[in-house]
């Protein structure tokens, strides 16, 4: 019987019982294997029929399509490549790294991660999906920051938060879609550090300590209190509410729910936070506070957080729960919840029944670790909203927005506000031939001197106004405040089907512009203006 050692890549044909595949090796094997041009194949053949496995590969890279079949193992005492499609039914053992360009799909099959003592990175280009994942006793397995993992079936962790940890750096994180309950990992998190950037932030584990990791020295936390209308530093605990009794008597945080955060640093590793321990899955359970009185300015509204290891969809159609409950002007399916764009210091606001792909630069996916705001109906005290793994998604977006494409469907029209010399913007998207009345409503920003636009109907403004007829109105009004004494510009963009020319009347200057087939239009504002100072006249 012939044996050759080999260095260059070459395919090598295994069989297990039922089965053949075509794998392509690379480097040097651990152990002699049988040259596949000796007289002795067939007891070659015989030989792997009997035994479940093939073993001695430190590198494996495939070039072509690759199955391990049902019933068989590859053991790779090194790092897995993948450039083509490669699925597993069977077991693919590896003591390195796994790196994933073309999408690796596991049917019914497992992948373990065995190293011992050293980090065995997941990374790649491509989503990985995978059946069953083991990562052994003794490995830790890490995540990179710009890697989507999806688990369908088992994934076992041995070795507590140190076994799994999903990374973080300035433009992305890592996304886990999982499964499996009793799963521990460190999830890391970065925060841009600055004192004029606050984030809501809230946890994809169980019970994560507030401090240290999240809040010592300089640092700012807060809780929305609903029920005074008012934010709760962690230090308060001699005025009412305090802390203990805005957090419900606990130390950590809560699930599904956000906290406002501001860190001011200055090394570049300490824009690095992580949550250490459970996981959560499954469905996760938000109680709703109506408490606030009808005169304050925000009755009902809500702070939740996204309690999982990847981004959600909230216009998900399966998965939430109790959506009935929330504001009452728009059915079930189209509630809206809106995230803070701290880019632009606006707020954007996600509404299933928008046509657009993003309002203020947002698309309808909520980041993990990141909070969103959701306003309950009258009569809803202690009502429940729920979610549960359905509404995952990987979306890889670095706190509250992706790229959104700027192009409009045909029948909408965009209207954009703009501080000059600052990036603070706001914006109004009109939308005809909707089949709904009414719209996403305006929640209007906190800092000051960030531009204001809204549409007003019947009394209401809105950030999304839905428009059932292209004919009518021929006439918007618009409201707009400045915020602070400053220089601003108005633009305008629409699809192709709003075959109209948009005029926009401006009372206090006393002008009529044409948009978009003019520049933007430059202004000076200040807060003693007309909220409605301006009027949206289309034309035929």
């Amino acid at each position: 019987m012939a044996l050759s050692k080999r260095t260059a890549c070459d395919h090598l044909r295994y069989f297990a019982p039922g089965r053949t595949a075509s794998i392509r090796l690379c480097d040097l094997y651990e152990k002699p294997i049988l040259h596949p041009m000796t007289t002795t194949r067939p007891l070659l053949y015989a030989l792997l029929w009997l035994l479940p496995h093939m073993s001695g590969a430190q590198q494996l890279q495939t070039g072509a399509h690759m199955t391990i079949p049902e019933g068989s193992a590859v053991y790779v005492n090194g790092n897995v490549h993948i450039q083509e499609s490669f699925s597993v039914s069977g077991t693919l053992f590896l003591t390195g790294n796994l790196t994933d360009h073309s999408g690796m799909n596991a049917v019914g099959g497992r992948v373990v991660f065995g190293g011992q003592g050293g980090v065995q990175v997941i990374s790649g280009e491509a989503s990985t999906c995978l059946d069953h994942m083991e990562i052994l006793p003794g490995a830790s397995v890490h995540i990179d920051a710009q890697k989507r993992l999806t688990v369908h079936g088992l994934l076992t962790n041995h070795n507590g938060p140190d076994g799994l940890l999903l990374g973080s750096a300035a433009g992305s994180t890592a996304s886990l879609i999982h499964y499996s309950d009793q799963v521990y990992a460190s999830v890391q998190r970065y925060v841009p550090g600055s004192e004029d950037i606050m984030y809501l932030l809230s946890s994809p584990v169980l019970e994560q300590p507030i401090k240290t990791e999240f809040c010592s020295g300089d640092d700012l936390f807060f809780r929305w209190f609903e029920e005074a209308q008012t934010w709760v530093n962690i230090d308060q605990e001699f005025i009412y509410p305090t802390f203990t009794i805005a957090n419900d008597g606990a130390d950590y945080f809560l699930t599904g729910h956000a906290y406002m955060v501001r860190y001011k640093v200055t090394d570049p590793d300490e824009h690095i936070r992580v949550f250490s321990g459970l996981l959560h899955q499954g469905t996760i359970s938000y109680t709703l506070s109506r408490k606030a009185i009808h005169l304050d300015q925000y009755p009902g509204y809500n702070m939740m957080g996204n309690p999982y290891p990847s981004a959600i969809d909230w216009s998900a159609s399966e998965g939430w729960g109790g959506k009935e409950h929330l504001e009452n002007d728009a059915p079930i399916h189209y509630k809206s919840a809106w995230i803070w764009n701290n880019d632009i210091k606006n707020f954007a606001v996600i509404n299933p029944a928008a046509k657009t792909a993003g309002h203020n630069e947002t698309p309808p996916y909520i980041p993990a670790m990141q909070g969103f705001w959701v306003q309950a109906a009258p009569g809803t005290d202690n009502e429940v909203i729920t979610m549960d793994d359905r509404v995952r998604v990987h979306s890889d977006i670095p706190w509250h927005k992706e790229d959104v494409s700027d192009s409009l469907p045909g029948s909408v029209m965009s209207i954009v506000v703009t501080a000059i010399d600052k990036p603070w913007r706001d914006e109004v998207l009109v939308e005809f031939d909707h089949p709904l009345d009414g719209g996403a409503s305006k929640m209007f920003s906190p800092w000051p001197g960030s531009p204001q636009l809204y549409v007003l109907h019947n009394e209401q403004p809105y950030s999304i106004r839905f428009v059932r007829n292209m004919d009518e109105p021929t006439t918007i009004q618009l409201g707009f405040t400045a915020g602070t004494y400053g220089e601003f510009s108005l633009s305008a963009s629409h699809g192709k089907q709003v075959a109209r020319k948009i005029v926009i009347e401006d009372k206090k200057s006393g002008k009529t512009i044409t948009l978009p087939h003019e520049e933007p239009y430059p202004f000076t504002g200040g807060p003693d203006d007309d909220p409605q100072r301006f009027t949206i006249h289309l034309i035929r």
